[in-house]
C-alpha cells in the first residue's frame, strides 16, 4: 500500500462539511475522487432523500460497502482507479464529450464527469435509481449551474438510441454484464458512436479462477477476451484492456489481512497469467469504422 492509499484510507471515515466540486479533468487523480465520494454522507444527511432511497444507496451493490467502515477500504482500492481511468480516457478526447453511462445506477459517474464538464446522458433500468438520480442531479445544480446531466428510465436494447447520436464516449461500470446477449447490444453502442469515439466497459472478470465460485458465476457472460473478439468484429479498436483485483472484498473484512492482499496482488500481478486471478476487468475500445 503506498503513502497515497494510507492517507485516503485513514482519511475515508472524515464527514466533509460541504460539498467538494472538481473542476479540472487533469487534476482528477485518487485524492480527488475519494473527496468526492466523501460528498455521500452529507447528502445522505440532508433532506434529499427519502427513507427508502436510503435504503437502496446502503445495498452493498451500489455504495452501502463505502459506506460501511469494514468494507470501504476494498471499495476505494477497487473503484478509485476505475473513475479515474474513466476521467482519462473519456474526458481527453475534447473539452465537453457528449457521454452515454450505460447502467448509471446511483448516479455516481455521472455526476463526476458533468461536474468535470461533459455532457451526460445516464440511463438505468431501475426507476427507484434514476428517482435518486434525478434527486441528487439538483442537489448538485444548486451548487453549480450549468450542469449538464440527464437521467432516464431505459432499456439499453429498446431505447431510442439514434436520439442521443452521435456519442463522444459510452462507459459502462460494473452494469455491462446484466445487458445479454453482448453480441446483441455491442452493434447498437456502434452505431451510437461517432468514429474515434470510445467505448469503456470495467465489469466482473468472467475470465478468472473466481468464476469457479458458484456466487460469482454469471451464465451467457463473455470473459474479456470474447468481448474483444466481438467488438473487433464491430469495428472497434482495442485501446487499453486491464485486470484488477486479486482477491475478492472477503478477504478486506480484516485491516491485516487487507494489507497482505494488496501486498500480494501486487507481486502476483508481475506473474505471467496473473490476470485469470482478477476479479474485474477494463476495456477501452475506440471505434475505427
Amino acid at each position: 500500500m503506498n503513502d497515497l492509499h494510507k492517507t485516503i484510507y485513514a482519511n475515508a471515515s472524515n464527514r466533509a462539511q460541504s460539498l467538494y466540486l472538481p473542476l479540472e479533468p487533469g487534476g482528477i487523480g485518487f485524492a480527488e475522487v475519494a473527496r468526492f465520494l466523501e460528498n455521500l454522507p452529507l447528502e445522505m444527511q440532508g433532506r434529499v432523500f427519502q427513507k427508502n432511497d436510503l435504503i437502496r444507496l446502503q445495498n452493498p451493490a451500489l455504495l452501502g460497502r463505502y459506506l460501511d467502515d469494514r468494507t470501504r477500504p476494498f471499495y476505494l482500492h477497487h473503484f478509485l482507479p476505475l473513475w479515474v481511468e474513466a476521467v482519462k480516457h473519456l474526458m481527453a478526447m475534447q473539452p465537453h464529450p457528449k457521454i452515454l453511462d450505460l447502467g448509471c445506477g446511483t448516479g455516481q459517474t455521472s455526476l463526476l464527469l458533468a461536474l468535470l464538464g461533459a455532457d451526460v446522458i445516464g440511463v438505468d433500468y431501475d426507476a427507484e435509481l434514476i428517482s435518486i438520480c434525478n434527486k441528487r442531479k439538483l442537489l448538485y445544480e444548486s451548487q453549480r449551474s450549468g450542469l449538464r446531466v440527464n437521467f432516464s428510465y431505459e432499456n439499453a436494447f429498446d431505447m431510442d438510441i439514434d436520439s442521443i447520436a452521435p456519442l463522444d464516449g459510452i462507459y459502462s461500470l460494473f452494469a455491462f454484464n446484466l445487458m445479454k446477449p453482448a453480441a446483441v447490444i455491442i452493434p447498437r453502442l456502434a452505431k451510437a458512436l461517432r468514429t474515434g469515439g470510445r467505448l469503456m466497459i470495467s465489469d466482473g472478470n468472467q475470465g478468472s479462477i473466481w468464476k469457479l465460485i458458484p456466487s460469482r458465476r454469471r451464465p451467457g457472460v463473455l470473459s474479456p477476451k470474447q468481448l474483444v473478439k466481438v467488438l473487433q468484429n464491430n469495428g472497434f479498436k482495442i485501446l487499453w484492456l486491464k485486470t484488477h483485483c486479486m482477491f475478492p472484498p472477503l478477504f478486506f473484512r480484516n485491516p491485516p489481512a487487507g494489507g497482505l492482499a494488496l501486498i500480494m496482488g501486487r507481486a502476483l500481478s508481475r506473474v505471467p497469467g496473473h490476470q485469470y486471478f482478477c476479479i474485474s476487468y477494463t476495456l477501452v475500445a475506440e471505434k475505427i469504422s
